[in-house]
């Protein structure tokens, strides 16, 4: 969780991170695996000039924090059917006392038992649906394991964001993969689904956006939309 301390230099922002991650025990197997889940969540704020500013990353309509992440993913055997799309509905809240824009980074990867990448294993086998009308994908910053999102859309006081994730889902192809020597690629491999969220305040938009996410915005005050580039 280094990663989202470093960004945090800005004044001009807070940020929430959450890590959800998912212990995954594979076997060969092709309907199913079984699984046990662990549950993470850390929270992380920049320094602040204004106390105003926050925002709150909501799971499935309720703020997520501890062992309510994912909490709902698996039946009470254990079970994890690959391929299933699992109810996972994230959005951002704007909980302070300013209007503000939001961005969203969402990481997708593997560790080992031990909690180690592995840089061997596809990101892309950790499914989550297209977000809905509103969120704008950072071609620049997005790669195989991120997603960087911006909505598009002043978020007034009090309210929430359209979803950026509606289900999340493991691709069935992992109970298959084979490693050179045969053995299965994603035995023993947990998935992570990490997401920050930050935002900055309505006045002065798009300089704080350069300064706070390194990001150039072009921002209409008048419509309170936001724009990359």
């Amino acid at each position: 969780m280094k990663r989202a301390k470093a960004i945090l230099t800005s004044p001009a922002a807070t940020v929430l991170a959450f890590l959800l991650a998912a212990g995954l025990l594979l076997f060969s197997t092709v309907g199913g695996a079984r699984a046990a889940l662990t549950y993470y969540s850390d929270t992380y704020a920049s320094r602040m000039q204004l106390s105003d500013i926050g925002v709150t990353l909501l799971e499935n309509g309720a703020e997520a924090s501890g062992d309510a992440l994912l909490g709902g993913m698996l039946a009470e055997d254990g079970q994890l059917t690959l391929n299933k799309p699992y109810a996972e509905t994230l959005c951002v809240k704007n909980n302070g006392a300013i209007n503000q824009y939001v961005r969203v980074s969402i990481y997708r990867y593997w560790v080992d038992a031990d909690g180690n990448k592995r840089t061997d294993l596809d990101p892309g086998m950790i499914r989550l649906s297209p977000a809905a009308a509103g969120w704008q994908v950072d071609p620049d910053a997005t790669t195989r394991e991120r997603t960087v999102l911006y909505y598009d859309q002043l978020l007034p006081v009090g309210a929430e964001t359209a979803s950026f994730a509606e289900t999340v889902a493991i691709d069935g192809a992992v109970a298959v993969q084979t490693d050179d020597a045969g053995g299965f690629l994603y035995n023993g491999a947990k998935f992570v689904l990490e997401i920050h969220v930050d935002a900055v305040q309505e006045n002065n938009a798009q300089a704080a956006a350069l300064s706070a996410w390194g990001r150039r915005v072009t921002v209409d005050e008048a419509a309170g939309t936001l724009r990359l580039g």
